[in-house]
Order: C-alpha cells, then sequence, then structure tokens
C-alpha cells in the first residue's frame, strides 16, 4: 500500500481532530503517519458524503465554508486547538513533512483552501465527533505526538493572534469587548467594594482619636434617657472626643450601664478612654440640671429642690426665711415670693440652700434691673407704679394668660380695672389664698377668699395684691410694663386646654363669654 503524500497543511482552515492510532504506521523513511487506504474516509463512506473537489480547483471557485453551518458533502470534524511540530532534522528538505503536534489532519484532502480561521466548537461539531466515535473512526488509544519545539511556538503564537483578531472582529470571539469591558467593569467593583470595607472596618477597630487627658473645660449635659451612642455624639459635637466611635470603644457594658443624668465638666480633645474615665469620675459631675417654669409659687420650687438635689427641705425653709442673705431688692416688701425668677439652674453637690436661692433672685436682678429692655424701676415710674406693683401685675398676667400673645391685652384689662376703680377679681389670686390651683373659682371658693381678708385677694377689695405671688417671666413683666392698647374690661378664658382666652369690653359680653366657657367644660 503506497502512503499518502505528505502536504503542508494551512491550520487556519483546515479542521483538525485528535488523532487516532488504529489502522496508522509510521513511515520510517519521512517520519510521517501513513494512512491505510481502507480506513481513509471510511466517515464518509458511511455516511454517503461526496467526495471534496481536487486542490487544481481554483481558490476563487470554492465556496467558503460558513462558521456556523457544516458543508453538506464534508465532514464536520470537532475544530480544536492545535499545535505544530518543527520538521525533524532528518526529513527531506524537498519534500517536508509537518508533525501535528499531537493532532491529525482528517479530510485534507476533501476540505478547501481557505484563509478564514478555525472556528471554535460548537455543539454540532461536539455531536459529529460523537457519532463518529461510536462508528469506530475515532480512537483516542494513540499516543501523542512530542509537544511542540522552541521554533514553532512563535509560529503558532503568531497564528492565534490572527485567529484572535478574526474573532474579535466578527464580535463572536471568547474574549470580545463586551466581555472584556464587563469583566473590566467586575473587577473594579470588587477593588471599590473591597477597599469600601476595608476602610470601613478600619475606622470601626481603629477610630480617629486623641491622646491625652485633655485641656481646657467643656461643660457636657447627659439628658434623661439617653444611651452611649448618644452621649458619644454629644461628646464629638462639643470636640470632646475626635469621633463617637473612640469614645465607644473604649465603654464597656458595665461602664455604659454607670452612665447617669448630670452635667459633667470634662476637657476637649480628650481620648476616648480618658472621657470614659471622667464621666464616671463623681468629682468631674458639675450637678444637677434643674428647671424651673413660669408661674410657679415659691413652696412649689423649694418642693422641686428637694427633690432634685441633695438639698433638705427644711434647709430651703430657712434659706427662704432669710430674706437678707437672699439679697433681694428693696421693693421685695412681702420677702421672696415672686422673685426666685424661673429659669434652668446647675445645682452642683458643693451647693448650698442659701447660694441657690440667691443665685435665683439675682437672676432676676439681671433680668429684671440690668436688663436695658426691661429696666423695671425706670419704666415702672413712668407706668406711674412702683417696681413691686408692677411685678404683681406681672404675676397676675403669668398666671392668667394662655398664651404669650394674650399678656399685653390681659395687662390692659388690669390697668383698666384699676383705672376704673374696680375689683380686679382675678381668681389665680384666691386660688393662692386658698392654696389651691384651678381655672376658675366656684361661687363657695369666693366667698372662703373674701372671709380670708388676705392682701393678695382681689376679691372683696379693690387694688393690686400686696406683691407678686408667682414668679412671672420676662414676658409677663415686660407686658406688665407694656399693656397692649384697648378698652376691655373683661376676659375669659373659653378654651383654656387649648390657650385660647377671649375679650369683653361690657358685663354683657362678659356674660355670654361664661356662658362659653361653661359650655367648654360640660363638654370636656
Amino acid at each position: 500500500m503506497e502512503p499518502v503524500a505528505p502536504r503542508v497543511l494551512d491550520f487556519d482552515a483546515v479542521p483538525v481532530r485528535r488523532k487516532s492510532g488504529r489502522g496508522k504506521k509510521r513511515n520510517a523513511d519521512t517520519d510521517t503517519d501513513t494512512v491505510p487506504e481502507d480506513r481513509k474516509g471510511a466517515a464518509k463512506r458511511r455516511r454517503g458524503r461526496k467526495p471534496a473537489p481536487d486542490d487544481d480547483e481554483p481558490e476563487q471557485d470554492r465556496p467558503r465554508r460558513s462558521r456556523r453551518a457544516a458543508p453538506e458533502d464534508d465532514e464536520r470534524p470537532s475544530r480544536r486547538r492545535r499545535r505544530r511540530a518543527a520538521p525533524q532534522e532528518d526529513e527531506d528538505p524537498a519534500n517536508p513533512t509537518y508533525s501535528t503536534g499531537g493532532f491529525e489532519a482528517v479530510g485534507a484532502d476533501e476540505a478547501p483552501e481557505s484563509s478564514a480561521p478555525a472556528a471554535r466548537v460548537d455543539s454540532a461539531d461536539r455531536a459529529d465527533d460523537a457519532d463518529l466515535a461510536a462508528e469506530g473512526s475515532l480512537d483516542n488509544d494513540a499516543p501523542d505526538l512530542p509537544d511542540d519545539d522552541e521554533d514553532s511556538r512563535p509560529r503558532r503564537r503568531g497564528r492565534r493572534a490572527r485567529a484572535g483578531r478574526a474573532s474579535r472582529g466578527s464580535g463572536r470571539g471568547r474574549g470580545g469587548p463586551k466581555k472584556k469591558t464587563a469583566l473590566l467593569a467586575a473587577l473594579a467593583l470588587v477593588v471599590v467594594l473591597g477597599g469600601g470595607g476595608a476602610w470601613g472596618a478600619r475606622t470601626y477597630v481603629f477610630p480617629p482619636d486623641y491622646s491625652g487627658k485633655g485641656k481646657g473645660e467643656v461643660e457636657i449635659v447627659i439628658a434623661e434617657g439617653e444611651h452611649g451612642s448618644q452621649v458619644a455624639q454629644s461628646l464629638a459635637d462639643a470636640g470632646v472626643v475626635a469621633s463617637p466611635r473612640a469614645f465607644l470603644n473604649a465603654l464597656n457594658d458595665d461602664q455604659a450601664n454607670k452612665l447617669s443624668p448630670g452635667t459633667y465638666q470634662l476637657r476637649s480633645e480628650m481620648s476616648g478612654e480618658a472621657a470614659v474615665a471622667l464621666l464616671l469620675n463623681p468629682e468631674s459631675r458639675v450637678g444637677e440640671r434643674v428647671t424651673f417654669k413660669e408661674g410657679m409659687r415659691g413652696q412649689e420650687v423649694l418642693d422641686l429642690l428637694a427633690k432634685e438635689t441633695d438639698l433638705s427641705k427644711d434647709d430651703l425653709e430657712a434659706a427662704y426665711a432669710d430674706t437678707d442673705a437672699l439679697g433681694l431688692p428693696s421693693y421685695a416688701k412681702k420677702g421672696p415670693e415672686g422673685y426666685l425668677f424661673p429659669d434652668t439652674y446647675t445645682i452642683s453637690p458643693s451647693d448650698t440652700a442659701p447660694k441657690v436661692l440667691k443665685r435665683m433672685v439675682d437672676r432676676y436682678k439681671a433680668v429684671a434691673e440690668e436688663d436695658p429692655k426691661v429696666d423695671i424701676e425706670a419704666n415702672a415710674k413712668k407706668a406711674g407704679r412702683t417696681p413691686n406693683e408692677i411685678m404683681a401685675i406681672a404675676s397676675i398676667v403669668q398666671a392668667e394668660t394662655g398664651s404669650v400673645a394674650d399678656m399685653p391685652k390681659i395687662s390692659r384689662v388690669v390697668y383698666n380695672r384699676l383705672d376704673e376703680n374696680m375689683e380686679l377679681g382675678m381668681d389665680s389670686t384666691c386660688f393662692y389664698v386658698l392654696d389651691l390651683h384651678g381655672i376658675a373659682l366656684t361661687n363657695a371658693q369666693v366667698a372662703e377668699c373674701k372671709q380670708k381678708d388676705s392682701d393678695y385677694a382681689t376679691y372683696g377689695r379693690k387694688g393690686l395684691p400686696a406683691g407678686p405671688f408667682v414668679a412671672p417671666g420676662k414676658d409677663a413683666i415686660k407686658a406688665a410694663l407694656q399693656p397692649a392698647k384697648g378698652d376691655w374690661l373683661y376676659f375669659v378664658a373659653t378654651d383654656p386646654e387649648n390657650g385660647v382666652t377671649e375679650f369683653a369690653d361690657t358685663y354683657a359680653e362678659f356674660e355670654r363669654l361664661k356662658q362659653k366657657f361653661n359650655e367648654s367644660q360640660r363638654n370636656n
């Protein structure tokens, strides 16, 4: 049997198939594979395929093979990666033979020459391989030829590069621009997310923090119900610590449970650990912050101090009675009632009862006497009243009003009644005399108030109370000094729950407003 003459194969155009070892024998003279004639093209006879055109056929007349559809009269072999081996040293230079590097050309005589690159293996190729293997035309038992030598690798890479460029041009290659762009985008996303997560973890474990015990003084207030994260944010906002996390990392659960409401004297630019230590140090606690609302009576002020601080009620009562030590103004003839100015005060553990009450009187002086917008002594003189009378009017305004906007009108009613020589008839004064609280007096309460014959009562007597009976705020004092313009003689809190007060010029209108008030109380 004559061996098949070796041919130069263009592996970019010729499909290749795994070399089969059956029915082949090595030609010792040419070192090429000899394929028996009876096995050559065995698959084509079984499948009834036509032979490929002769090599003499002009290349331009040969049909170009589609990448996706196999030609009718040509077998569709598996297209796999090809390796090319360099010629052996003992080859005939005039008749070179090429090794396929473990792959063998199948149907080389039938395949038309083409410059198109080999397409990748698709599902149809694999199906044909399976059919041929089942018929015995493929055999994977043959040993592979040696790998490529160094001389053949550059040429192989060049052809693969051309095939890759062709594949990219068609948009169907494995590494097309869209896939590469998606891959790069995914990698960038991983880097960004990974970097952000790493940074977040780092700032969580190693947050910005100052070193040392800090400098200066910063007053921090921990309100009732605040938890650790809120305290940490307050400290960071005040510049005590560099970040909330620096404080929270230094605060353990046991220490967090020991944080208590109050005012603390800390420092600026403290480390988280130093801030925790100072907050838990009793000596850093400035004291309790106590808020006194407008309209409180003197005894109510003392009760609140005894409740919110370590001061005893007996010490407070004694200090309240010592008017000289309190530094009251000279016109406060009836004592400190009404002159303990309503505000928020910080009571430290070292404060005494006289010191606290004097601080409240001093605050009144700062507002009523030192504030040029109030200047109670000068403006009282302009109004034809004494400062104590102005404070008495201010206490009525504070006790009777439902809103700040109504204060000047109520002040005008007081002034108009005084000008008309009428009883003021203010329920708030009799509630004070009776040591009660309420909105409107009953007839029995009015009678009892008259029987008391108190100089604070405004029923059964004319004129102002002897002095302020509640502590008025700044707005009420200003309204007492500057009443609104109007002819009102009466007013009624027709909707006290919503702070609604209506005014009347005549008694008939006043009776109508009283009826409206009674109806609102029945409905409620």
